[in-house]
C-alpha cells in the first residue's frame, strides 16, 4: 500500500488510499497484538475492592475550601461590601456612599 523512495528511505502513502486506510497503515505496528485484557490491570470485570488513592489531596482541598470560607466571612464581617458593588464616577467618588453623593445612588454617564 505504500511506495518506498530509496533516496531517503521515506515511506510515502499511496494516493489512492482513503484517510482511514492511511491512518490504519500508519498505526498498524502499534495495533498488532493489542488487547484490552492484555494491557489492563482489570482482569475479572468490575473492581470490587476500592480505596481512596488521593487522601492527602482531599485533605489539602478541604483545608483550602475552609480557608476560603474563613476569608470570605472575615471580609463580609469587617469590610465595606457596599464599596465593592457601588459604582465609581470619573472623579473617584463612590455613588450613594461618599459624603456629598448620598443622594445619587446610581451612576450617570454623560460621555462614553
Amino acid at each position: 500500500m505504500t511506495t518506498i523512495n530509496e533516496a531517503d528511505n521515506y515511506v510515502a502513502p499511496n494516493k489512492e488510499m482513503s484517510k482511514d486506510d492511511k491512518k490504519k497503515d500508519k498505526y498498524q505496528q502499534d495495533m498488532d497484538g493489542f488487547t484490552i485484557a492484555g494491557n489492563s490491570n482489570i482482569k475479572d470485570g468490575v473492581v470490587k475492592e476500592r480505596r481512596v488513592t488521593d487522601f492527602m489531596c482531599l485533605i489539602l482541598f478541604l483545608v483550602f475550601i475552609g480557608a476560603m470560607a474563613a476569608c470570605t466571612l472575615f471580609g463580609f464581617k469587617n469590610g465595606d461590601v457596599d464599596k465593592y458593588i457601588a459604582p465609581l464616577d470619573g472623579n473617584d467618588h463612590f455613588c450613594g456612599i461618599d459624603a456629598g453623593y448620598e443622594d445619587f445612588p446610581k451612576l450617570f454617564l454623560r460621555d462614553l
